[in-house]
């Protein structure tokens, strides 16, 4: 199998560890407020942070590269629900390499927000197979890292997002119509219908923008949350979400 999407359910937090079995260990091991500001950018953000992270390969291999190589700063979103941006300060970062199989990397990532407090982290890493995995990490800059890990996710058997047991339809129905939005609104009727919706096509799918007055839900947590839900990506922009389909989720929502 290749090409599926595999989210868990629950965020992490500092300290905590995303294990996929058989591929990689990654844990946020702190995060600390960046004072100085690069002049050579054009980038001026009202706050930054560096992260510090630790990533251990358990068994990802790679037909294009020579080990395995995490990122945690790609894709972030503020307390206020604003993207952020990859954030270069002068003084010097640990890069992040490539490590083989039973190898371990420490490295040192920087974003740059509008908003200062708990953010978001959105990692995501694909294996040889092509399948993605996605990990939400909701960061608080003045917290004690947790000694907790989360559950393990199963490379070999763990379920896509959208291949819910037909017995679990209900249940889902009934939490969407609980929560009174998100990708289905109270009614079950797909967002695509909804005035205000307007559908990208991208190189490997769709990306589809729902304001926030469609989906019923507005804070970046919920969104997440609800993203991860359907095995979604999602970024926030300032009055809508946009979420990234495959051609398959896409399918599946438009026929909802």
């Amino acid at each position: 199998p290749g090409d599926e999407t595999f989210a868990p359910d629950q965020t992490l937090k500092l300290g905590e560890t995303w294990s996929v079995e058989g591929l990689w260990n990654l844990t946020i091991d702190s995060v600390e407020e960046i004072e100085e500001r690069n002049e050579y950018m054009d980038y001026n953000p009202n706050t930054a942070y560096k992260i510090t992270y630790t990533y251990e390969n358990t068994g990802y291999e790679s037909d294009i590269s020579d080990g395995l190589y995490m990122t945690v700063s790609d894709n972030v979103i503020d307390a206020e629900g604003q993207t952020g941006l990859t954030y270069y300060p002068n003084s010097p970062l640990r890069y992040a390499e490539e490590v083989k199989v039973g190898e371990s990397c420490t490295a040192d990532g920087a974003v740059g927000l509008e908003h200062p407090g708990t953010f978001y982290l959105i990692v995501s890493k694909s294996d040889n197979d092509y399948n993605q995995y996605v990990q939400v990490f909701e960061l608080d800059p003045d917290a004690a890292p947790s000694e907790n890990s989360a559950p393990e996710t199963d490379s070999e058997d763990a379920v896509p997002e959208d291949a819910v047991p037909e017995d679990a339809e209900e249940d889902r129905d009934t939490e969407d119509e609980a929560s009174g939005g998100g990708i289905l609104n109270s009614e079950g009727v797909s967002v695509l219908d909804q005035v205000g919706v307007s559908t990208r096509r991208t190189e490997d799918g769709y990306d589809v923008s729902v304001p926030f007055e469609v989906l019923g839900i507005s804070s970046a947590s919920e969104i997440l949350q609800e993203a991860m839900h359907y095995g979604l990506l999602v970024t926030v922009e300032e009055d809508a979400a946009v979420y990234h389909f495959t051609p398959e989720q896409y399918e599946i929502v438009k026929n909802s």
